[in-house]
């Protein structure tokens, strides 16, 4: 999933940031009832949350060009 970020235009990495950031929310919630099978999943989200928020200010920055189509 590292790499993966890398291709994604600024469109959808908002989208994959936003459903990154519920997933974690409902992995936070299972853990408190007691249902996580998984602890180390919480701390891949979390890096991948930290990755997309990186990719998406790099944008904003203009150190990442959004690739034109035409």
């Amino acid at each position: 999933m590292k790499n993966q970020f890398k291709e994604m235009k600024l469109t959808e990495l908002e989208k994959a940031h936003e459903d990154l950031i519920e997933e974690y929310k409902d992995l936070r919630f299972r853990e408190v009832v007691g249902e996580m099978n998984d602890p180390v999943k919480k701390r891949r989200i979390r890096r991948s949350i930290a990755r997309a928020k990186t990719l998406i200010h790099e944008y904003k920055l203009g150190i990442r060009k959004q690739e034109e189509q035409g």
